[in-house]
């Protein structure tokens, strides 16, 4: 086997989203933005055309539902695949990448494989502070929380042949000027969790929102070594906005409810063990109303 050239190949880079761009939407608290959505999740293997699918919609109401989108590429026995699926509220992705043979010419006696697999989606969303009971301008404090877990399973350890990861972000700001914004950097990272801040504002103001995660997988054959890499975030990033002040409504224009209480959904495994809890609770109260008494 040779060894690698003095002059290596650039390393492939993951055409990931910068969803970024939907936080620069947000970034004035003084104009309330139109809610929507844009998604992108490419797959490409450098001997074969890239497969891209794209999704957008600027409808409030196309939010209060998940999105899916998805692609795969195969090649001389390599391949990348992955998804993305994001509403108001919530983001997954998941990107596979495997690399097994070398086609592509770099130099004399040298040739690589390159696969990667990325995604991005970004989703503004505006909500506003309303009470039944609170007079307009009461000052009310808003806990704003980015979820973010993920599983990245490389075959070796990183490297510029071998790299993956998801990055997520969440901004608030609100119409009275005031503003937080939260990151969540998984990349080539095992595990993360995001972080919450509180955002100060007033009863009347509005919340601008701004969503995203981008990210992916890349993997490169050039030195006789099969690579695999795997980013699982298929479980995150869940956006919330929760009112730490009494009587406060919060309504979103896409109409999804974004409070902590009611955004989680538990996993079917969990809801699976609920009913069977329910199931066994019933049994022994069967069985205690058949009892013999004394």
């Amino acid at each position: 086997m040779n060894h690698l050239p003095a002059h290596q190949p650039p390393r492939f880079r993951l055409r990931a989203v910068h969803t970024l761009i939907a936080v620069a939407l947000c970034s004035s608290g003084i104009v309330a933005h139109a809610a929507g959505m844009n998604m992108v999740v490419t797959s490409n293997v450098a001997s074969s055309s890239p497969s891209t699918q794209n999704y957008s919609t600027a409808t409030a109401a196309d939010l209060a539902t998940t999105h899916t989108l998805s692609t795969t590429v195969t090649s001389y026995g390599s391949f990348a695949n992955g998804w993305a699926e994001g509403g108001a509220g919530v983001i997954r992705m998941d990107g596979f990448v495997h690399v097994e043979a070398a086609v592509g010419y770099v130099a004399p006696g040298y040739f690589l494989q390159q696969a990667g697999q990325s995604s991005g989606i970004g989703i503004t969303d505006l909500i506003h502070v309303n009470s039944t009971t609170l007079a307009a301008g009461t000052p009310v404090d808003l806990m704003t929380t980015l979820s973010f877990a993920q599983i990245v399973t490389l075959s070796e350890p990183t490297s510029m042949y071998l790299t993956g990861g998801y990055f997520a972000t969440y901004a608030a700001n609100a119409s009275n000027g005031t503003s937080v914004y939260l990151t969540a950097n998984g990349q080539d990272d095992v595990n993360a969790t995001g972080s919450s801040a509180i955002l100060h504002t007033f009863v009347g103001q509005y919340i601008n929102l701004a969503e995203s995660m981008s990210g992916g997988v890349s993997a490169t054959y050039i030195d006789g070594v099969v690579r695999n890499g795997h980013a699982d975030a298929s479980h995150s990033a869940h956006f919330y906005v929760d009112s730490m002040t009494s009587g406060v409504d919060l309504s979103a224009d896409s109409g999804h409810d974004y409070t902590s209480s009611v955004s989680s959904v538990p996993e079917p495994s969990s809801t699976a063990l609920m009913l069977a809890g329910a199931g066994l609770l019933g049994w022994v109260a069967r069985r205690r109303g058949h009892a013999p008494r004394i």
